[in-house]
Formats: C-alpha cells, structure tokens, sequence
C-alpha cells in the first residue's frame, strides 16, 4: 500500500461507518413504509445491533453500532438490500440535519487549525489526506451542495478510493457512493483522470445503459442481475486503487475554489 493511501485509510474506515449510518438513517424516516424493520432493534450483549428478523438467513451478521458489519461481503449485502426495499436515494441527498451534525462531530477526527496556504506548501501527502479530511467534514456540516465542483470532485474521487482500498468496486456499488457513480465520472474527467475514467466507465458499462441507479434499492437489483460479471471488476480494482495520486496538482491549480476551513 503506498503512503497515500495508508494516509487516507483511516479517514476512509470513518467515511465508510459514517456515510452508512447516514445512509440508514435516510433510509428509515419516521414516516418509513409500514412493514421495513428498524435498523437497529436488537442489540446483543456486547451492544452490537443485530441485522433485523428475516432480512438474512446467516444469523451470524452482525450490524454495530455506527453502521458497519461483521459476515460475508454477498450475505451483508442481502441484508442491506432487505433494508433498502422500499426506500429512494438519489446521488445529492438534502443537507445534513442538526441531528446528523451533532452525531458526525464526536466522530470526526481533530483537523489541524494549518491554513490552507501553508497546506499548498507541504507534501502531496500531507496536502491531499488533510483536504480529504476537511471535505468529509465538511460535508456532514453543510453538506455536498456547499462544496465547489472542485471541491466536489475531489470528494468523490476520495470516496471511490476509500471504497475500492476497502473492498473493491463491488462495495462502492452497494454503499451510497454508488449513488453517485455517473457524477464519479465526470470528477474523473474534469480532474484530467483520463485512464482511470475509461477504466472506470468500463465498470459502468456492465449496468443497464452503463448507467448505474442512483436509486440505491434499484442499484442492488442491477447488482444482482449481473451475477458472475461482477468477477470483471477485479482487475480495474487494482488498477484504480491508487486513483487519488495526482489529485495535489488539481488541488493546487484549483486552490482559490478550497474554501476549507479547519
């Protein structure tokens, strides 16, 4: 693993915990559908949240709390899907609420109070895990919407390694950075990522009109379609993974567009 990328793996694992607790909170409003189970009912002795009754067959998946899981990749992403039936994503969700804001800051990690223009002068290292950190943050303080397109495009960008780092393109499909795969691209292409957009377009196109669903309960139906397909994800995989190498210079070119904060 390059230094870049174990750089940015710790902000990574938080995204992935947060992004899906975020997820399953849209997903569950009070006014959800009559009969979608509660995501986190059960909790067994150790205070871990136990995947609903009869959304999976292996009683030995487990939901902790703050969203991530314990079993098999397919027999996770069975229960997940059994929560999503009946529910509508779209790649920009509304802002966060003032209850989403105040369960993201404990969990947020400390960001240095360096301004941005000293950042500019560090490391490509240095630059792009603490520019990631502070979109991630930003983010579940203001929301995508408050972001520039540069800033949005190194945030998704930043998302679609974490995924790949974690567990390949099969889990950037199923988690909600999959909702926003076309908008992947297109960062992709305005970053002048001109490979990895192609390789990743190659992804694209093994879903109906190479046009993933935004609609995440949609998307799972498509994954399952493509049943051993899938399989062709593994080489992009590592072809992919270090897809955020080079995003310092876009950072640079772009530095006016940074409005980060610490």
């Amino acid at each position: 693993m390059t230094p870049l990328r174990v750089g940015l793996a710790a902000c990574g694992c938080v995204a992935f915990i947060v992004l899906v607790d975020r997820a399953v909170d849209r997903l569950y409003p009070a006014s959800r559908p009559a009969g979608l189970p509660s995501p986190s009912t059960a909790h067994d002795a150790g205070g871990s949240v136990v995947a609903p009754a009869g959304a999976s067959a292996d009683p030995g998946v487990v939901f902790f709390d703050g969203g991530y899981a314990v079993g098999s990749a397919r027999e996770i992403e069975r229960v997940i899907a059994a929560r999503v039936r009946g529910s509508h994503t779209a790649c920009e969700q509304p802002p966060p609420t003032a209850e989403e804001r105040a369960r993201w800051k404990p969990l947020n990690s400390e960001l240095s109070s360096v301004p941005l223009s000293e950042l500019l002068r560090r490391s490509d290292l240095d630059l792009v895990t603490e520019v990631s950190s502070r979109l991630l943050n930003k983010e579940y303080g203001a929301g995508f919407d408050s972001m520039s397109r540069p800033e949005q495009n190194v945030y998704l960008v930043s998302q679609l390694e974490g995924e790949i780092d974690n567990g390949g393109l099969d889990q950037f499909f199923v988690n909600s950075a999959g909702n926003c795969a076309l908008r992947t691209a297109v960062a992709l292409d305005e970053m002048g990522r001109a490979e990895e957009a192609e390789i990743f377009r190659g992804a694209l196109a093994l879903f109906p009109d190479a046009a993933p669903s935004e609609d995440r309960a949609t998307r799972f139906d498509q994954l399952d379609a493509l049943g051993g397909r899938r399989s062709r994800w593994d080489s992009m995989d590592r072809k992919l993974e270090s897809v955020l190498l080079g995003t310092a210079t876009y950072i640079r070119e772009h530095a006016l567009a940074f409005a980060l904060p610490p």
